[in-house]
């Protein structure tokens, strides 16, 4: 049914298609959000808020990557070795995956790199009150750069 649905929303005749996915990482939410040229994650300047946006911008990262490839290749089991450890808080990052699928298996790591250079998520923070507030759309783009090795736009802040 996601397929159908995804492989009908390509089909309308529309300058802009807005589809509010609502919260969470869930598969079906990512891949409706994969879909999309310009996607935007919209937040609210609370720590949980901010949070599960770099959440789910890791998740939509990997399941973009994991997707690119055949089903049970290779590939696919090194990102699933790798999505299965930790990140936040330790020194791996996403451009390790990417070396171990360089070294692993050649032409393969190109191919992410490939992905992650044209994922390029937009960030609205909505309801800031405060230049801080307004800030952190700043500061997540620093994050997902570093952690992640995407770039992000931070388009903006609303009242």
């Amino acid at each position: 049914m996601k397929e159908k649905i995804i492989k009908e929303l390509k089909r309308l005749v529309a300058d802009y298609i807005i589809i509010d996915l609502g919260a969470g990482s869930s598969y079906n939410t990512l891949d409706f959000y994969l879909t999309s040229v310009c996607g935007f994650l919209v937040i609210t300047p609370e720590t949980t808020s901010v949070l599960n946006a770099y959440s789910f911008l890791k998740a939509s990262l990997f399941r973009l990557i994991y997707r690119s490839y055949k089903p049970k290749s290779e590939e696919r089991k090194i990102i699933t070795d790798f999505m299965s450890e930790k990140l936040e808080g330790s020194e791996k990052k996403i451009s390790d995956l990417i070396q171990h699928l360089k070294d692993t298996l050649p032409g393969s790591g190109e191919q992410a790199e490939k992905l992650i250079a044209h994922f390029f998520p937009r960030i609205i923070i909505n309801m800031a009150k405060t230049q801080t507030d307004a800030d952190l759309g700043i500061k997540l783009r620093t994050i997902t750069r570093s952690n992640l090795g995407a770039e992000m736009e931070y388009f903006g802040w609303l009242p």
